[in-house]
């Protein structure tokens, strides 16, 4: 587990944590009810599954939108813009791990 935590935080400054781990349980299975919504409409051409397919991605399209704000904001700013949205994400990071029980260093 710790490789993987390493992994996610060198690679991508995602820490493991318990909120991580909510949203993307929600992704993930957003996801996979798209993919299971879409093969129902495939074979029954039914109007209600298409709605799903629309409900569950867009679910999933919301979360990922919202999650790309930080990144998107750090490379449209400047240096300075930058230190300090760096700043933010380290300081909320540190508060979420000072608050998770289970964390292990």
């Amino acid at each position: 587990m710790d490789k993987v935590r390493r992994f996610l935080w060198e690679k991508f400054g995602v820490t493991l944590d318990r909120e991580t781990r909510i949203v993307g349980s929600i992704v993930v299975l957003s996801i996979l009810a798209a993919v299971v919504f879409g093969i129902f409409f495939a074979i029954t051409h039914a109007t209600l599954f298409l709605l799903l397919v629309v409900l569950s991605a867009s679910a999933a399209g919301i979360v990922a939108i919202g999650s790309c704000y930080s990144s998107l904001s750090w490379s449209l700013g400047s240096k300075e813009e930058r230190k300090e949205i760096e700043e933010e994400i380290a300081l909320k990071q540190w508060r979420r791990r000072a608050r998770d029980t289970h964390y292990e260093p």
